[in-house]
């Protein structure tokens, strides 16, 4: 489920992409802080950090760069929403039953993907966290 957050009005909000992977204890989590306009899809958000961080990237799933943090998303022309494929060249696998739970800063997973979840307001933390789910549980992809 969804955590809410109530929309603190219009104008600019600056919040935090964090990217983890649970799975790799040698791995350093990413962290990038950016302005952006309230109401500003994570999709977009991604696209600003991409802009603004050298080492932070969006890359064709062919190119990516092993020195920086990369993401690959894939566009639903069905839905018209992306979803995101990998980071830093790492995709989850079915039979790994590995995946990126996209959740919020206190680990609440979002019930919906990154073109539909938007900034609300300041301080508030996006997190793609690399995991696996257990098959018996309710939680997963």
């Amino acid at each position: 489920m969804m955590s809410e957050t109530k929309v603190s009005g219009s104008g600019e909000a600056t919040v935090t992409l964090k990217i983890i992977n649970s799975l790799d204890p040698s791995s350093s989590p990413a962290e990038y802080q950016v302005s952006v306009s309230v109401g500003t899809s994570v999709f977009q958000m991604m696209e600003v950090v991409a802009k603004e961080f050298p080492d932070f990237t969006q890359a064709p799933l062919h190119e990516f760069m092993h020195t920086h943090t990369t993401f690959h998303a894939t566009k639903n022309p069905k839905l018209n929403e992306h979803f995101v494929d990998s980071i830093n060249g790492l995709a989850g696998n079915t039979a790994d039953k590995t995946y990126w739970r996209f959740e919020d800063g206190n680990g609440v997973p979002f019930d919906r993907g990154v073109d539909l979840v938007t900034v609300h307001a300041s301080g508030e933390v996006f997190v793609f966290r690399f995991t696996h789910w257990d098959s018996s549980a309710t939680e997963h992809p």
